[in-house]
């Protein structure tokens, strides 16, 4: 080989190396980049959703106390009155307001479960508003057959609904608890 061969041959194997060594630069740059964004997204998502949890699972646990200190325990539920049924009524106006914010806030399971208790919350709020206007017409003396039936279903529900609600509060807590410390690596 000649010297002006080898001269050639350096110089492309040179640059050869120079245009190598410039992509794997930039690919761990674009790398680095793009973890460094991620790892900022993951944190711009946790602090909203971690205020929004908070709130949501507040006002559930309000309401499963609410409904364990009235409506749940069987000696207790002649408690249920017009005052218990607004109070009921305004933490599950709360519950369904947060889930909403919540939904866009995800994960998919954290809203699925705050979607549950938003619909149980209903349920037991339905139920102990029939339970309360039923009770007005037998303090009348105008109750039916059927309303008997319907006030005696609907203080069965209220009893079956506060362990379930308790339940799917500490199943949300749980799912959100595991959300929040989700840091992506999985």
């Amino acid at each position: 080989m000649d010297a002006g061969l080898a001269a050639v041959c350096g110089a492309l194997a040179g640059a050869v190396a120079t245009t190598g060594a410039a992509l794997a630069t930039g690919w761990a740059t674009r790398e680095a980049a793009r973890i460094a964004a991620r790892s900022q997204h993951r944190k711009d998502r946790r602090e909203p959703r971690q205020a929004i949890y908070k709130d949501f699972l507040t006002a559930a646990h309000n309401f499963a106390r609410i409904l364990k200190r009235s409506g749940g325990m069987v000696s207790n539920i002649e408690q249920i009155d017009e005052a218990f049924s607004n109070e009921l009524q305004a933490v599950a106006a709360e519950i369904t307001r947060i889930r909403v914010d919540l939904s866009l806030h995800g994960p998919e399971n954290v809203s699925e479960l705050a979607r549950k208790i938003d619909e149980l919350a209903v349920e037991a709020r339905t139920e102990t508003s029939v339970y309360v206007v039923l009770g007005v017409f037998e303090d009348a003396g105008e109750l039916t057959d059927q309303d008997r039936r319907d006030r005696q279903n609907a203080r069965e529900r209220i009893r079956y609904l506060t362990p379930v609600i308790q339940e799917q509060t500490i199943q949300f807590e749980r799912a959100a608890r595991l959300a929040l410390d989700d840091d992506g690596s999985q």
